[in-house]
This record gives structure tokens, C-alpha cells and sequence, in this order.
């Protein structure tokens, strides 16, 4: 594990984990996501998706039908996120082994999870490569 990767148990905390949306609004992060995935992608991952607040966000900002993806490797977050994003194909697997073919998606984004991946740049290099050509992490 490279150094700085903080350890947490989110099979432990996903039962509680959503306080923080009912405490913080993150109105900045919401509109900067936004902004970045756009109206048009038709393939979008979440990398870390946890309970899936984030994928919720964008499924009720845009009307537009698009495969938007959760990851996470904890199988009790993913379970909540099932609930939040009922439609979006959910994964467990690692930030640093995606398992999807080269040039998958338009548009790869993690929301506060970057400092929990072990090997931040196997990650970016995943990203890169299931990212389509012109698309954005």
C-alpha cells in the first residue's frame, strides 16, 4: 500500500454513512460535478460510489437516458446505493483494477474517495484507460 491511503471500514459505516448529507449541503461539489459530467455523456463512472448519493444527484439533474456506473469495493455501500440510484449497474471491485474494456466511458469522477485508493496512480492510469478518447476524469 503506498503511503497516505487512509484505512476505513465502510462495510462497518454504511449504515450511517449518509449523516453527512443531512448535515452539508456540498451545494459546490453537486454544481461542480454537474458542470463537469454535462448533459450529453452517455457513459459516465463513479469511482468510490459508496451509497450512491452522487449517482442519485446526477440521475435527477438530467432527464437525458445515460449508463452511469457506480463502483465501490464495500458490498454493504453498494447495498445502500442500490436503493439511492436503483437503475445504475452497481460493481464491486477496486479504484485500481477496473474491470471494463478500453475506452468505456465519456467521463470517469470520484467524490472524496481519492485518498482511500492504495495506489492512486494504477488508478489513474485504469482511468485513462477506460476513458474514451476526448473524455474526462
Amino acid at each position: 500500500m503506498s503511503s497516505g491511503a487512509r484505512i476505513t471500514d465502510y462495510d462497518r459505516i454504511a449504515d450511517r454513512f449518509d449523516t453527512r448529507y443531512r448535515v452539508y449541503a456540498y451545494d459546490g461539489v453537486r454544481e461542480t460535478l454537474l458542470g463537469f459530467i454535462g448533459q450529453q455523456p452517455s457513459a459516465v463512472l463513479e469511482v468510490g460510489c459508496g451509497t450512491g448519493h452522487w449517482l442519485d444527484c446526477r440521475a435527477k439533474a438530467f432527464a437525458e437516458p445515460s449508463v452511469l456506473v457506480g463502483l465501490d469495493p464495500s458490498l454493504p455501500m453498494l447495498t445502500r446505493a442500490r436503493g439511492a440510484a436503483p437503475s445504475a449497474p452497481l460493481v464491486q471491485a477496486r479504484a485500481e483494477d477496473l474491470p471494463w474494456a478500453d475506452a468505456t466511458f465519456e467521463r470517469v469522477f470520484c467524490v472524496n474517495a481519492l485518498h482511500h485508493f492504495t495506489d492512486r496512480a494504477r488508478f489513474f492510469a485504469e482511468a485513462r484507460r477506460v476513458l474514451k478518447p476526448g473524455g474526462g476524469l
